[in-house]
């Protein structure tokens, strides 16, 4: 027997959440773009989990202001009626062209880019458990056939993930045509993008233009695709534990242990290691780069979120920090994210007699020019830096000179003023030094 596509949907949608243990008290934003799929998804949600939806509707202001217009008042129409609240986020003018310029990708990857951001801050601020967007089996039998097209690595053919962590895709299993169907019998009005059907873009250019043909040719194409993805996404679940491990204010991939995979595995490392410093997918020429840096054991590379540096036997990533001050008036005191100064013995190599200071002390990143007074010379601290091969470090300075450099945080070695050390410390002013990842 047929199933409507309403009850289709809402079952889809039970298998999703079984399989994925979301819990009924869930709470969700929904990426609500207007159009068939997320009003669908934005619909069936709120009839599931009713009082726990909230949807965002981000505005990427590359489209005419006539049409955006028309397209946010139905928005908010829809919402009123399914009895959903809704957020509006508009980007600024020309920011997604800025990026894709800056950057040299698409527009449309640089609006995807853009767009999970400005999700990404909703969900934090409302305090929301999940994000979940509207992709459906169409977009996943288009993700394999266009990353077929460019070439993409063997890992990028698994397509669409059905949930990546907080990030969730109720919708992975159902076909575009039973979206239209649900929304058509629940009587819901959707937009339509006028850019869905600019073959101008790459994915509406394979949709309109390509898949038409292949499936006079293999009418079967869609289930073969899907077939691509669900073989790679076995291959690539047998591979070992990836090498990486999480520092706090770094990250850093064992070389030894990454020599031992598959090149199925080595690629899906490197994305998995590098995708946290980047805005949306890492690049295959990104992935070529520091496969390279990796196999050489020496050298560094710079990105716009971060820098690549091999030292010893592990790649590290450190992020980019910019105008980090911070004026500390009182101890004990957090000093940074996950390091502090706190009241007690010695209990690391790294303390500070609170009776040698001078004045407030200031922590920042270090600059080109700075100088410690280490035993009996002075060194600059840039060299004390490349030394231990990182980026940079941060300073701790009063108003007679640099106190300490804190390095211990990004995986080098701490290193105290002549200062604090030419005087044997009193326990009653000791202050030590506290890492917690």
């Amino acid at each position: 027997m047929n199933l409507s596509s309403k009850r289709l949907i809402l079952l889809r949608l039970e298998e999703y959440f079984a399989i994925h243990n979301i819990s009924s008290e869930a709470t969700f934003l929904v990426a609500f773009s207007g159009g068939c799929d997320s009003l669908c998804l934005l619909s069936s949600l709120s009839l599931m989990f009713p009082g726990l939806i909230t949807a965002c509707y981000v505005n990427h202001k590359i489209r005419s202001n006539e049409e955006l217009e028309v397209e946010e008042k139905l928005n908010i129409d829809n919402c009123k009626k399914l009895k959903v609240p809704l957020i509006i986020r508009r980007l600024d003018d020309g920011a997604v062209q800025a990026l894709a310029k800056d950057e040299n990708i698409s527009i449309e990857a640089s609006a995807r880019a853009l767009r999970y951001k400005e999700l990404e801050i909703v969900r934090k601020q409302a305090n929301i458990m999940y994000l979940a967007t509207a992709h459906t089996l169409s977009d996943q039998t288009e993700t394999v056939l266009m990353r077929l097209y460019t070439g993409s690595t063997f890992q990028a053919l698994s397509g669409i993930s059905p949930r990546s962590d907080y990030l969730l895709r109720p919708l992975i299993n159902v076909r575009r045509e039973d979206t239209e169907g649900y929304c058509k019998q629940m009587k819901l009005t959707y937009s339509t993008d006028s850019t869905n059907k600019d073959v101008n873009y790459l994915r509406n250019h394979l949709r309109f233009d390509l898949l038409p043909v292949i499936k006079e040719l293999s009418p079967s194409i869609e289930n073969k695709l899907l077939s691509i993805a669900k073989n790679v996404k076995e291959i690539i679940g047998k591979e070992e534990v990836l090498p990486i491990s999480n520092k706090g204010a770094y990250s850093q991939l064992d070389i030894s242990s990454y020599n031992t995979l598959s090149i199925v595995g080595k690629s899906r490392a490197l994305i998995e290691f590098a995708s946290p410093y980047f805005e949306g997918r890492v690049s295959s020429g990104v992935i070529k780069e520091l496969n390279c840096l990796l196999q050489k054991g020496s050298g560094r590379l710079e990105y716009d979120g971060c820098f690549a540096r091999c030292r010893k036997d592990k790649l590290v990533l450190f992020p980019k920090l910019f105008n980090f001050v911070k004026v500390i008036e009182t101890l004990p005191t957090e000093l940074s994210g996950n390091f502090y100064l706190e009241k007690g013995t010695q209990t690391t190599d790294l303390s500070i007699d609170s009776s040698l200071i001078y004045g407030k002390m200031v922590m920042r990143l270090s600059q080109e020019g700075d100088i410690i007074c280490l035993n009996d010379k002075i060194s600059l601290v840039s060299d004390i830096v490349s030394s231990q091969k990182l980026p940079y470090a941060f300073v701790l300075e009063d108003q007679k000179g640099i106190i300490a450099l804190f390095m211990t945080v990004f995986g080098g070695r701490d290193r105290l003023s002549k200062r604090f050390l030419s005087i044997a410390p009193n326990p009653e002013n000791l202050y030590s030094v506290i890492y917690r990842i």
